[in-house]
């Protein structure tokens, strides 16, 4: 190999090099910046805000993106707080509640959505920035069922293209996707099974956070929000959801909104003005 060749091959690696260095660079300098507005990391700081003014929280709602559009806790009678977040699973909600009871505050009250769609098993990739704070690999290792060596680059390395877009709405307290007032109108009916990549068999930390609340004396209530119209391709889960749940304190609300569409967004997630007449009918249950 002559020496010109030698410094070609030289010269390219320490290309490729500073290429992935720069790229490491301006990834994680654009995570560390942008995760700010980012719904999980959003709704964090606002829950920490929350707490260094209150000293114990009456109803802590819980849920994905149902209990975030679904409900306006400020007007919740009691001191109350919405902890959703999009694309909450049981998993995201058992290990985020495992470390928020090691906060410095007292939680009379969980209010934990049981719908469909936390049922979901893995945790969402543009999550791991977050949740690698306080949940161990292995931990990650056991509840997702997606490629292991996949999980591993992802918690190491957070890619910026996989990071989640849901931002503060114009609308006040609920967030939105697209950050656009509403959406199709009538609500479009969507099978939850046209959905791509997305198992719905996981409840197993359903057990978990049922057991932690046991354990720090927490009331658990279960809540299923409206639907649009009524669920037939999900009754196998909802069926199953009942029996298990038999017995226990659990609000039952997939029928309330039937066919009125002015109260939903789209087919399953409500409006403000939805919000606000479900929150209205809440405070006549639990109070």
């Amino acid at each position: 190999m002559n020496n010109e060749l030698k410094k070609l091959i030289i010269k390219g690696m320490l290309f490729v090099t500073l290429l992935l260095l720069l790229f490491a660079f301006t990834n994680t300098h654009f995570m560390n910046t942008n995760n700010q507005k980012e719904h999980i990391h959003h709704k964090e700081n606002l829950f920490n805000s929350f707490i260094a003014k209150n000293s114990s929280i009456d109803y802590l709602f819980i849920g994905d993106s149902h209990t975030v559009s679904g409900i306006v806790a400020s007007e919740i009678k009691s001191n109350s707080f919405n902890y959703g977040v999009p694309s909450e699973s049981f998993t995201d909600t058992y290990f985020r509640l495992r470390d928020t009871l090691k906060k410095n505050i007292t939680i009379k009250a969980i209010v934990l959505e049981v719908d469909y769609s936390m049922g979901h098993i893995d945790i969402y990739p543009a999550k791991m920035h977050f949740y690698k704070k306080y949940i161990l690999l292995s931990d990650l290792m056991k509840s997702n069922k997606s490629d292991k060596a996949s999980i591993i680059a992802k918690y190491y390395i957070p890619f910026a293209g996989e990071i989640n877009t849901y931002y503060m709405n114009p609308r006040g307290n609920i967030f939105d996707r697209h950050g656009t007032k509403t959406r199709e109108h009538p609500p479009k009916k969507i099978s939850l099974t046209e959905i791509p990549n997305r198992p719905y068999s996981n409840t197993d930390y359903l057990d978990e956070i049922i057991e932690l609340c046991e354990k720090k004396n927490i009331d658990l209530i279960f809540l299923m929000y409206p639907l649009y119209y009524k669920n037939t391709e999900n009754h196998i889960y909802y069926e199953n959801m009942y029996e298990k749940l038999n017995g226990t304190y659990l609000l039952d609300y997939t029928n309330l909104f039937i066919n009125n569409s002015e109260l939903f967004t789209d087919n399953k997630h409500l409006s403000l003005d939805g919000a606000q007449k479900l929150t209205a009918v809440l405070n006549g249950d639990l109070h």
